[in-house]
């Protein structure tokens, strides 16, 4: 099993010391960072350079599901029209361009969302299956990829959480599982990196695409939002 990731909880505190000198006599007094995606941590530093470790809110993954329940429709209008600039220049071919060099036949997309991920592998050849928590993101999903007709592999999406598929729901393997800016979260992401084994075939790859807003915005100052 290859797991790749992007970002490393050592990276991000060294990143956040870096910006809280940066930001040192300006009007806020402490830098918040969110770990939760993989850690479960926030870090508070304040600008004296102490930092401080907090569990998050325990109920922060059911905040994030009711939070894709009420924004489900804005955002599959903006991944059919592009609107999300970074995804256009580089972090689409490259999820895609990692996943098609492994050279896997059968892919599991994770929190597929509208499903373009799924759709695109599905174009070159590869047997798909998108799952995602959110019944518009399936309903929509399924609806463009019969839109598109014939295909050089074979796609599918499936309504399941990934509470759901830690605990065996999806009863299959597949040669990469791949999570595309979609481990939000912390319990039910942990159950989920636990159960990898009994989703990947062997010399399988989980293949991770994340972007630490920290880290992502070079020189500039972060801004939330």
């Amino acid at each position: 099993m290859c797991i790749i990731r992007s970002t490393i909880p050592e990276l991000k505190i060294r990143q956040l010391l870096v910006l809280n000198q940066k930001f040192a006599g300006g009007s806020n007094n402490t830098i918040h960072d969110d770990l939760s995606s993989s850690t479960g941590i926030e870090i508070k530093i304040s600008l004296d350079g102490n930092i401080t470790f907090m569990t998050i809110d325990p109920d922060n993954d059911r905040k994030i599901i009711e939070s894709w329940f009420k924004n489900a429709a804005p955002w599959i209008v903006a991944i059919k029209e592009k609107q999300i600039e970074s995804r256009n220049l580089i972090t689409d071919r490259s999820i895609v361009d990692a996943v098609v060099s492994r050279g896997g036949h059968t892919v599991l997309d994770l929190g597929c969302g509208e499903g373009w991920l799924t759709r695109a592998l599905v174009a070159r050849g590869m047997n798909a299956l998108g799952t995602d928590i959110i019944p518009a993101f399936i309903d929509s999903a399924s609806q463009r990829l019969r839109q598109r007709g014939k295909t050089i592999g074979s796609g599918q999406f499936e309504l399941a959480g990934y509470a759901e598929i830690a605990a065996g729901k999806l009863a299959k393997k597949f040669d990469i599982v791949v999570a595309n800016f979609s481990l939000i979260g912390k319990e039910s992401v942990e159950s989920l990196f636990r159960s990898m084994p009994s989703l990947l075939n062997d010399g399988g790859a989980f293949i991770v695409q994340t972007l630490h807003p920290m880290i992502a915005c070079g020189d500039l100052p972060y801004v939330d939002g």
